[in-house]
């Protein structure tokens, strides 16, 4: 079973939270990690029923309290880097699929089969 952390906000962090979600200059991922532990601090909510309030899957929940119980309300409110996958395609590569993606193809059947122009292929 899976660690429960128990969300216990200072009025402070509370009056914060609140402030934060009534105006609209926020990310919605933002917001919503707001809305998350505004409503772990209410209680009476496990993952579940929480996840269906906040209109969330049950993951971000639990790595929404994670954060705050181990780091912090900062921690918890804000994007995680992400190293993310290195591109698969270099900018020339990218340029060539825009290009013929957006032209008319007069024979898409030659594109199926490699033998369209823009590919570099005959």
């Amino acid at each position: 079973m899976p660690i429960q952390y128990k969300v216990t906000l200072t009025q402070e962090e509370r009056l914060f939270l609140v402030d934060l979600t009534s105006h609209g200059k926020t990310s919605a991922r933002k917001i919503k990690r707001a809305n998350i532990l505004l409503k772990s601090d209410e209680g009476g909510y496990d993952n579940q029923s929480l996840a269906e309030i906040v209109e969330t899957s049950e993951s971000p929940i639990h790595r929404t309290k994670r954060a705050f119980v181990e780091e912090g309300l900062s921690f918890a409110l804000e994007e995680g880097s992400c190293s993310g996958q290195p591109r698969k395609q270099s900018a020339s590569q990218e340029a060539t699929l825009i290009t013929i993606a957006c032209t008319k193809l007069s024979h898409p059947q030659d594109v199926a089969v490699g033998h369209y122009p823009y590919l570099g292929k005959t």
